[in-house]
């Protein structure tokens, strides 16, 4: 017989041979001779078998045993199919529709039914793509982050920065366009969260601003993994900020461990934002508060390992642009509740009405809209 044999990638990543419509598997190999078995052997008992010579790259059929059942040819063109969507989703960081639509427009029509489901295949795609994540780094120097993880879904550059000093590391994920609309804010809002961030990272810091003008929307720009909380130069800073705004300065320490401090100059009591109530920035950072327990609530547990929270933040960054092509296309954002829109009208209007007012009547209007 020189009948050549066609070798078909398995959905196990063992490969096999069509011989003559049926499919089976590879059982020992001597020399240059291989010999297999029906893939159904073990579950309906078939004993059809085959030998052939590997020659030049090529599996020249030798030897042939009946099968009991039918072959089916599908079988092995399914087989193909599922190998190559397979081998592109190592390959590419196409979507799984993609995919799946690019291999399965080539097949022939009487195949094609035999194909599993959308769902089915979309599953082994991402089976595929997390077999090929690297382990999880447990110390800063084991980080190597995939060259997949530093570009967005659609191919732009999402790890900006990588800075390492001394023993602290940052990594900062943005891509150009969201600079661009960072630089046309009225304003910034910063928060940070610690709950899901790796072992080896302190904190993920996160800058929203507005985007949309009129119709805008506050949404997350830039993400940073940080491994302190603030670097020692800045301790200083810190420090004069403490007694100057919060606390006070010490004035001296007690044996039990406490200290006595004077009351600071501007103490958070006094802090004001009637400024805000002017130019329309937002009073507090609830809508920034908010992203991070929804993110919290994405992850859905403690200390994910690094490479999938990067995979996270490309996913936020997808539904950021998603959301920005939204404000592009003039689609209004979701509606406030009336209460807050009214509780705001009411705050502005006793602003405007300052003058007319002793400050005690100020207060007491301020008061009536506030709750805690």
């Amino acid at each position: 017989m020189n009948e050549i044999c066609e070798i078909v990638p398995s959905q196990k990543e063992n490969n096999k041979i069509n011989v003559c419509g049926y499919l089976m598997v590879q059982d020992k190999i001597r020399k240059s001779t291989y010999y297999w078995c029906c893939e159904k052997k073990k579950l309906e008992n078939c004993r059809g078998r085959a030998t052939t010579i590997f020659l030049d790259g090529l599996h020249y059929l030798k030897g042939f045993t009946e099968h009991h059942h039918s072959p089916q040819a599908s079988n092995a063109e399914v087989a193909k199919s599922i190998a190559q969507i397979k081998q592109k989703a190592r390959t590419t960081r196409d979507k799984p529709v993609r995919l799946i639509q690019d291999i399965t427009v080539r097949m022939s029509q009487e195949y094609h039914p035999y194909m599993p489901s959308s769902n089915s295949l979309r599953s082994r795609i991402k089976r595929v793509r997390r077999s090929e994540m690297p382990p999880q780094p447990q110390t800063l120097e084991e980080i190597n982050i995939p060259d997949f993880l530093q570009f967005t879904f659609n191919g732009v550059r999402f790890l900006v920065r990588d800075f390492v000093v001394g023993e602290y590391r940052i990594l900062l994920f943005t891509t150009q366009a969201n600079i661009q609309h960072l630089s046309q804010a009225p304003f910034w809002m910063m928060d940070g969260t610690f709950k899901t961030v790796p072992v080896i990272f302190m904190q993920l810091y996160t800058i929203h601003a507005p985007v949309g003008g009129d119709n805008s929307r506050v949404l997350p720009l830039v993400y940073s993994l940080v491994t302190t909380w603030m670097p020692p130069e800045a301790d200083e800073v810190v420090k004069w900020f403490e007694e100057i705004y919060v606390h006070g300065k010490i004035r001296r320490h007690l044996r039990n461990g406490n200290t006595i401090r004077s009351d600071p100059l501007f103490p958070p009591q006094l802090w004001s934002v009637y400024d805000s109530i002017e130019t329309g920035v937002p009073r507090t950072q609830n809508i920034a508060e908010a992203w991070h327990r929804r993110w919290d609530i994405l992850l859905g547990q403690s200390h994910v390992g690094l490479y999938t929270i990067i995979e996270q933040l490309q996913k936020e960054q997808r539904s950021v642009e998603l959301q920005i092509e939204c404000i592009i296309r003039g689609e209004q954002r979701p509606p406030t509740k009336k209460a807050l829109i009214d509780r705001e009208k009411r705050i502005m209007t006793i602003c405007n009405d300052r003058e007319n007012r002793s400050l005690m009547e100020f207060l007491r209007g301020i008061a009536h809209n506030l709750s805690l």
